[in-house]
């Protein structure tokens, strides 16, 4: 009786042994649980924690941005005391409002109007953008009849009954609503989302100001690229004014050429740190002698 005991208490001794050890690896396992779910809460919330201060950071420079525009003259002056009015460009190309932050600032008046179309510059930047001479005279042809509220058909244009014949709606018989509405114009297909951006607007503003132009349009007005490389060389140098404008290209004011920069500005905020980047755009209308509602945005766009 008493071997038959000590086996008996053998084998619950090792049956005890075996639960210790099961309970031990299920502790263990649910130990490893936690720990990996409290290092992913803890990584969402640093995750949550770097968004937030790239938001403020963008903010921040916003807020900057449109207090500089209420305050000084939207013209680069190497010369100031103001950092941001020695630094700022108005064509579009980067400069730095800090270390993690930078800025783009294009003047919408530089850029090809396609409510009020110069035919000739447009064609000869659509011709730049590697549109044939065909297509180009049938999309501005098209771009006429698409805004006119007439039916009558010009030459190489294109009225209802043609968009109704592709399966397309058109025209509008009024002003684009946006830029790339432009797109759906006979003879405008080929050109992608980002060149209508960076090229074209339908901004409520009369004349064109090529002091601020992208380097393709200064090429259709100018035909002359060394005229262009000069101009680019003292924009970037921050020296290009209205006179020296003038004085390289031999042009002059006119009711369509205006040698100021405009109320619309399309403004890129970027920051950047080392595992992200945030940018927000939006397009301002500038009223600095306006006592109410100097600033007004539209067109906001993040990343």
């Amino acid at each position: 009786m008493e071997y038959e005991a000590r086996i008996l208490m053998g084998k619950i001794k090792g049956i005890a042994l075996v639960q210790v050890l099961v309970i031990a690896l299920v502790l263990s396992v649910m130990s490893l649980y936690v720990l990996q779910s409290v290092k992913e809460q803890i990584g969402l919330s640093q995750s949550a924690i770097g968004k937030l201060e790239l938001k403020l950071a963008i903010e921040t420079a916003e807020a900057s941005v449109l207090e500089s525009l209420v305050k000084y003259r939207p013209y680069r002056d190497i010369n100031s005391p103001v950092e941001i009015v020695r630094n700022w460009r108005f064509d579009n190309t980067p400069f730095k409002l800090s270390e993690d932050v930078s800025v783009r600032i294009q003047d919408m008046r530089a850029l090809i109007n396609l409510n009020y179309t110069d035919a000739a510059l447009a064609s000869r930047v659509l011709i730049g953008l590697g549109l044939g001479e065909k297509q180009v005279e049938n999309a501005i042809a098209s771009l006429e009849d698409w805004k006119d509220k007439d039916s009558l058909i010009r030459a190489n244009g294109a009225e209802k009954e043609f968009y109704q014949s592709i399966g397309s709606s058109g025209p509008r018989n009024n002003y684009l609503q946006s830029s790339v509405e432009f797109l759906k114009v006979k003879g405008a297909q080929g050109i992608s989302y980002e060149e209508i951006e960076e090229y074209f607007t339908i901004v409520n503003q009369i004349g064109f100001n090529p002091m601020n132009a992208p380097e393709l349009i200064l090429n259709a007005l100018l035909n002359d690229k060394d005229k262009v490389k000069l101009i680019l060389k003292k924009r970037d140098a921050g020296t290009l004014n209205d006179f020296e404008f003038r004085q390289i290209t031999g042009l002059e004011a006119s009711e369509f050429l205006i040698f100021a920069t405009g109320s619309y500005l399309r403004v890129e905020l970027e920051v950047v740190d080392q595992s992200a980047v945030l940018r927000k755009s939006f397009v301002v209308r500038t009223k600095p002698a306006a006592r109410v509602a100097p600033i007004i945005i539209s067109e906001v766009k993040w990343n």
